[in-house]
């Protein structure tokens, strides 16, 4: 397994909470024998596969979880894992929040999270979220219908992803903060712009 040390390179020395609508390039560089840039206008990864409301089953030790958001949910780690078996959409308005010690599977391709309102993943130095891709899924993409997303992650490990970000990241505007979070095996470059 490759693990990779992110750095962070912003023009202007812009604080970590970025934000994309005053055109600030941020490139994300990873040691090891891959990296990904955010740069100018791919449409690589891939789409939402759902239009359904959210529901959520528990089966066995596993909750099983996709569909749209229809309300703000949080995830804890009583009902971890989550095993994503659609893409989870999240409107804008609505905020999906991750607790510490969570751990996110998605077993199926696709879109792992739509984010047009808020994401939150808040694990602690000891007690992670993880989010895993297994190899052939998409982690983000964000395209609201009048501002891009929210994404915040701390504390965070995002394994086995096919891309981190997919197709157009932000076509909008939108926000991203990443703090002590590890990204590890992500098999494709992933691209963002803006505008």
């Amino acid at each position: 397994m490759k693990q990779g040390r992110l750095l962070v390179i912003i023009e202007d020395f812009v604080p970590l909470l970025i934000s994309l609508s005053i055109y600030v390039v941020l490139i994300l560089i990873f040691t090891g024998n891959y990296g990904f840039l955010l740069n100018n206008s791919i449409n690589s990864g891939n789409q939402s596969d759902n239009n359904q409301n959210y529901e959520k089953k528990v089966l066995g030790s596993v909750t099983s979880v996709g569909g749209t958001l229809n309300q703000t949910t949080v995830w804890t780690s009583q009902e971890s894992p989550y095993e994503l078996y659609t893409t989870i959409i999240i409107p804008e308005n609505l905020k999906l929040t991750i607790e510490p010690g969570v751990t996110i599977i998605r077993p199926s391709s696709g879109l792992m999270f739509d984010v047009q309102g808020f994401f939150e993943a808040y694990g602690s130095q000891n007690n992670p979220v993880k989010i895993d891709g297994n190899r052939n899924s998409s982690i983000f993409r964000s395209d609201g219908i009048t501002t891009g997303g929210i994404i915040i992650l701390t504390n965070t490990e995002i394994d086995n992803g096919y891309q981190l970000f997919s197709n157009a990241w932000m076509s909008k505007t939108g926000s991203i903060s990443i703090t002590n979070c590890n990204f590890n095996n992500i098999l494709q470059s992933s691209f963002l712009t803006y505008p």
